[in-house]
């Protein structure tokens, strides 16, 4: 199996309930790590490891998941086809059905509100290695585990409902054979867990585990949009993967501060902080570990710990 014939999905379908109020402003997928989209950094490096069988799933917001594809074919000549569902989100098993006669034999799923800089290659030899129905990326957690991994494979499902304690979580990465549709019942909304991590282990198909230990964030919620801000502003996370030509040529990049094209901030002073394309900073203005998006005009003030949108300052921990 090569690169080429895989089918990458991803999955930028949800609400983001625990990003609000930034998710009133545009979806969850649609939130910015250094002025770039983090559903076009999924896109992006799929595409530079070669693979050319795309997908997006969608249904909040349709119209701007729709003009992000169109700007990653006109900039960067990424391709991706849009799976838009209608009647109400079909969750990340769901999602999958719904796409059943788009895809390979192989499909890589990764969740557009994930950070990680697990290579694809290493989680792809891991699945053809294992010969496993599915191979999930695991992360280890201390407290608020979802699988328990043993000798690189699942051999049991935690429900945090009930029970916390330490193993892994699942990454919202994972390379799955077309088979496991067999797992997921109709076209009703079902999640991976419920469906062909439950069913499979009920089925004794084995599932295999790349356990990471470098970098993996969930970027759900606003404080965790800004960590990974300033975390791929300082290195911490590989910024590499960024698709540069997305936005225009940045006026500023560096360790301490990201300006993006025809962002306006003269006199404005900068500590760790992003500033999105098109903005503008009234002089006087101090920016302290904030995130400002593209196109925002701010207010002369001193902003800490902030994100700043286009009608909103969010203040986070």
């Amino acid at each position: 199996m090569g690169i080429s014939e895989l089918t990458g999905v991803v999955l930028s379908a949800g609400e983001g309930t625990r990003m609000k109020p930034l998710s009133n402003e545009r979806p969850k997928a649609l939130m910015p790590i250094l002025d770039v989209p983090q559903m076009s950094w999924h896109l992006s490096a799929l595409s530079t490891w070669g693979v050319s069988n795309l997908w997006v799933n969608c249904h909040f917001d349709v119209d701007m998941i729709q003009a992000e594809v169109h700007r990653l074919t006109e900039t960067l000549g990424i391709e991706a086809g849009i799976s838009f569902e209608e009647k109400e989100p079909l969750g990340t098993a769901g999602a999958l059905r719904k796409l059943s006669h788009q895809l390979t034999d192989t499909i890589l799923v990764v969740n557009s509100d994930i950070a990680c800089d697990v290579p694809l290659e290493r989680l792809l030899e891991a699945h053809r290695s294992s010969g496993a129905l599915a191979t999930l990326l695991a992360i280890p957690s201390s407290d608020r585990a979802d699988l328990v991994v043993e000798e690189g494979w699942v051999t049991g499902l935690i429900n945090r409902q009930d029970l916390w304690q330490t193993g892994h979580i699942y990454g919202g990465m994972g390379v799955f054979d077309k088979k496991v549709l067999d797992l997921i019942p109709s076209d009703d909304p079902s999640g991976l867990y419920e469906t062909v991590f439950l069913r499979g282990m009920e089925a004794s198909h084995p599932f295999a585990a790349l356990e990471w230990d470098g970098y993996w964030m969930d970027v759900g919620n606003p404080s965790a949009l800004l960590r990974i801000n300033l975390d791929t502003l300082s290195g911490g996370f590989d910024r590499s993967r960024r698709p540069v030509g997305l936005s225009g040529p940045a006026v500023r990049d560096d360790a301490t501060a990201f300006v993006g094209a025809e962002a306006v901030v003269e006199e404005v002073e900068l500590r760790h902080s992003v500033v999105g394309r098109g903005s503008r900073t009234e002089p006087g203005s101090k920016l302290e570990r904030c995130v400002v998006w593209d196109g925002a005009q701010v207010a002369r003030g001193h902003y800490r710990n902030s994100i700043i949108t286009g009608f909103a300052v969010v203040e986070v921990d």
